[in-house]
């Protein structure tokens, strides 16, 4: 698939030297605005790990962003992608909305964090029905391919290889190609819908994406075992 090949191309790993770089860049930048819409860029363009350091330098060693709502949502979005629903997303969800209660953004991404609870709480028929009339009620919102791959998510584990899951999964990476969760949900739908070849892809391309050494084992392991 063409998406599957555009996700290699925003793979770019940075070294120490360049973090210290970035640190430096950040501490001496007269403009708040502009380093904010880097960091936005990064993570339009799929270079979410660019876009992760760049915030985490932001946060450390200039004040003047540590205000902003939009930086919180946008550390959110990217925390979402490549670990999930985790406590940090949902920590700058809460910071984007105390800096900013009426933040359109950081509502909805807490309204999507919301049903993760209540699919996490067994509240599945509930927050399906609810993410349902969430992604009906808004389909050209870009948010809402989070909305998409939490219903696929819980379907895919609720029932296995999901036909629904995968094409909501499919959209999802379409969407997002540097959607990392997307991609590790969608590998392993392939695998046990037995699409092999799809399923190796797109395995390595979670490789390609996680900057996690540790996490590599674990997609090797499922590499060696299609």
């Amino acid at each position: 698939m063409s998406f599957k090949k555009g996700a290699r191309q925003f793979v770019n790993f940075t070294d120490t030297q360049e973090n210290s770089t970035t640190a430096l860049f950040v501490q001496n930048h007269t403009s708040p605005k502009h380093l904010l819409a880097q960091a936005q860029t990064l993570f339009l363009r799929g270079e979410i790990h660019q876009a992760h350091e760049l915030i985490e330098c932001i946060i450390d060693n200039n004040n003047q962003l540590v205000s902003s709502a939009d930086l919180f949502v946008l550390h959110a979005k990217i925390y979402i992608e490549l670990n999930g629903f985790n406590v940090h997303a949902q920590c700058c969800i809460q910071q984007a909305l105390l800096l900013e209660p009426q933040h359109a953004e950081a509502l909805e991404l807490q309204n999507i964090s919301q049903l993760h609870e209540e699919f996490r709480d067994g509240l599945y028929e509930q927050a399906q029905t609810r993410v349902r009339t969430l992604i009906t009620s808004g389909m050209a919102d870009p948010l809402h391919v989070y909305s998409r791959y939490l219903l696929a998510y819980n379907l895919f584990w609720k029932n296995g290889a999901d036909s629904e899951a995968l094409e909501l999964l499919e959209t999802c990476v379409q969407e997002r190609p540097s959607f990392l969760k997307a991609w590790l949900c969608l590998a392993m739908a392939y695998k046990k819908g037995q699409a092999f070849s799809k399923a190796e892809e797109a395995f390595q391309i979670c490789m390609d994406l996680d900057s996690d050494p540790a996490s590599h084992d674990f997609y090797k392991n499922h590499l060696q075992s299609l």
